[in-house]
């Protein structure tokens, strides 16, 4: 049995993924002592009469491209003649459960399928050593697939062993990093991820401590190319906003995700489409981003526009007073509209149903933090309220204090209230 895939991709795989099998592998197609074959049978054809074709090596080259343009390999298919050990993938579709779809997939992207044993040592180890669920194993693999064919103890253990190390993390922090990019796995820590960190830190003076916590909130940082990726991103952001460094380096602290995204056809749009909507100046928009970092990451048509909209509507609210409401609780905007801010805005206006709808509405836009809590915990609030025999309006103010401060709160004014019957 063969796979087959785009050589680039192959030869990247090969280099990162498995350097044992490099020198049996044909990984430059350039310049390599192995024979070019103008493959043009159907390439479901059988392995033996693929490996008939062979005359020197065990590489067969389809090339079209190639022909022409020795430089452009995007479109060369690379097939491999080692054999995939069958037992080794019935035990990888019986251990996680796969189904056709995804071994399709697995088939796609493995350039062979690793004996039994093999497998099974390798996924043991990250099971126990990140103490996973098989279901999170099972998730793991289907995004990183060469993890199958990596020694744990040589390989993958140490490399973990030394972003650990590098960056201090705990067992959850790294846990949680490689769960949310278990690509990481698969990266060189000398090559990649440890220049990334050291030309992170430098690029806008951030301390260990702050690239720590970059990182465990959005680990994607670590596959991202810094030179052609968040560079690029981070110095658009800043010429189109004028932002200083100073001001970069905390927005990103609070939200490292903006450096995955793609300025032109994410960010500027986004930022375009607020300033047009609230007719911000540069100066605005400039506030509203530095005090909400969130706001670039919103679906503007989708999220953003449509709070402002209900703002507006609910509160009878002009420009100045909508603006200087986000400027107040930016992460209204970051808040699910239709399970969270209408029935919470309706809550509140239940409790104070002994005042006129002007005197709520006044009352409720006057602590907006009040609205941003989940529903369903605000109702769970309430409903320990009345089991005490509490006045719902009481909560105004507490809603999102923390369970043992509710507690707290609670168990005094039972004690004031049985002193004075």
């Amino acid at each position: 049995m063969y796979r087959y895939g785009v050589a680039a991709n192959v030869i990247r795989r090969m280099n990162r993924w498995q350097p044992a099998l490099k020198p049996r592998i044909f990984h430059n197609i350039h310049t390599g002592n192995r024979k070019l074959i103008n493959v043009t049978k159907n390439l479901t054809q059988s392995y033996r009469d693929i490996s008939s074709l062979v005359i020197k090596g065990n590489m067969i080259v389809r090339y079209d491209e190639f022909i022409n343009n020795p430089l452009y390999t995007s479109r060369t298919l690379a097939l491999t003649t080692f054999s995939t050990n069958e037992s080794g993938i019935l035990y990888l579709q019986n251990r996680l459960q796969l189904g056709k779809f995804n071994m399709d997939k697995l088939h796609r992207q493995l350039l062979f399928c690793p004996p039994k044993d093999k497998i099974e040592a390798s996924l043991d180890g990250v099971k126990q050593y990140l103490n996973l669920s098989e279901a999170q194993l099972r998730k793991m693999v289907l995004s990183v697939p060469p993890i199958i064919g990596c020694n744990f103890d040589s390989n993958i253990k140490q490399k973990l062993d030394r972003l650990q190390d590098c960056m201090k993390l705990s067992n959850e922090e790294l846990r949680k990093i490689v769960m949310l990019q278990p690509s990481i796995i698969a990266m060189s820590f000398d090559n990649n991820i440890k220049p990334k960190l050291v030309t992170m830190k430098e690029f806008l003076a951030f301390s260990d401590d702050e690239i720590k916590k970059m990182v465990v909130r959005h680990p994607a940082i670590l596959s991202l190319n810094f030179a052609n990726n968040i560079k690029p991103t981070l110095d658009a952001v800043q010429d189109h906003l004028n932002l200083s460094n100073e001001e970069v380096r905390k927005m990103l602290i609070h939200k490292p995700q903006i450096i995955s995204y793609d300025f032109d056809g994410n960010i500027k749009p986004t930022l375009d489409a607020l300033q047009d909507l609230l007719k911000l100046s540069k100066e605005e928009l400039q506030s509203l981003v530095l005090n909400f970092p969130s706001i670039i990451g919103l679906n503007f048509n989708y999220n953003t526009k449509p709070k402002f909209e209900w703002l507006q509507l609910t509160f009878n609210l002009d420009r100045d007073e909508m603006l200087e409401l986000v400027q107040k609780q930016g992460t209204l905007l970051g808040v699910n509209l239709e399970k969270t801010l209408i029935p919470n805005v309706a809550f509140w206006k239940e409790c104070l149903s002994d005042r006129t709808d002007t005197e709520a509405m006044i009352e409720i836009i006057r602590l907006p933090r009040e609205w941003t809590i989940s529903h369903e915990r605000l109702l769970r609030r309430a409903a320990l309220f009345d089991q005490h025999n509490i006045p719902r309006l009481c909560l105004w103010g507490r809603s999102s204090y923390t369970d043992e401060k509710v507690d707290i709160w609670i168990n005094k004014w039972v004690e004031q209230n049985c002193e004075g019957g």
